[in-house]
């Protein structure tokens, strides 16, 4: 991870930070950041966590819980960390139960999404519209703003799920919302931080 910073997109970046943040429970002042590479970087967000460790299993601790939330959705109680979300989610109640299952955890899970194909359509309308502008104007206003208001509503009404089984899920919260299932809130454990951060920052930014 020792590639320069400026490499990246700083406004994926920027946004990578601020989620290291809410998941970590930790903040960072305005320009306190001076890393120019990534292992810098990573360094700056290990100093930053609380000081008080413990070595506890925090995937453990997000599984159970997920585990008895999930029950609480869903007819299907042999939960694993191998079990098909498929299962747990008909495609029919999808977006009812998801937010039943938020509710239980509270906090946001960003299980569902639009078909990928539909994204990618709408997406290859913004760039192209505005050679529409050589042949009409109103035509060019109508597509734009159709591909525009088509992804709002898309990831607003997607019945997709982001990740296949229950483990995926109980990983992304652990990455995402850190404190939130540690059942010592404010501590940490080092070891778990070090791993989840390196393998966020590949998957969503060193890509």
């Amino acid at each position: 991870m020792n590639t320069p910073l400026n490499k990246f997109d700083p406004e994926e970046l920027n946004d990578w930070i601020l989620a290291v943040e809410k998941s970590f429970g930790i903040e960072f002042a305005e320009g306190e950041i001076m890393a120019t590479t990534a292992d810098e970087l990573h360094a700056a967000i290990m100093a930053k966590l609380p000081e008080w460790s413990d070595n506890s299993c925090t995937s453990q601790q997000a599984f159970y819980k997920l585990r008895q939330a999930l029950r609480t959705v869903s007819s299907h109680h042999d939960i694993r960390p191998s079990t098909a979300l498929s299962m747990i989610f008909p495609k029919q109640e999808r977006h009812a139960a998801v937010r039943q299952l938020e509710h239980e955890l509270g906090v946001s899970v960003h299980l569902l999404k639009p078909p990928d194909w539909l994204v990618t359509c709408l997406f290859l309308c913004l760039p192209a519209s505005p050679l529409l502008l050589f042949f009409s104007g109103p035509l060019f206003v109508t597509v734009l703003f159709s591909a525009i208001g088509g992804l709002y509503f898309a990831q607003s009404l997607g019945r997709q799920l982001s990740v296949s089984t229950v483990g995926d899920l109980t990983n992304r919260l652990c990455q995402e919302h850190y404190q939130a299932f540690r059942r010592k809130p404010g501590t940490v454990n080092r070891q778990e931080v070090d791993m989840i951060c390196r393998q966020w920052f590949t998957k969503d930014i060193a890509v």
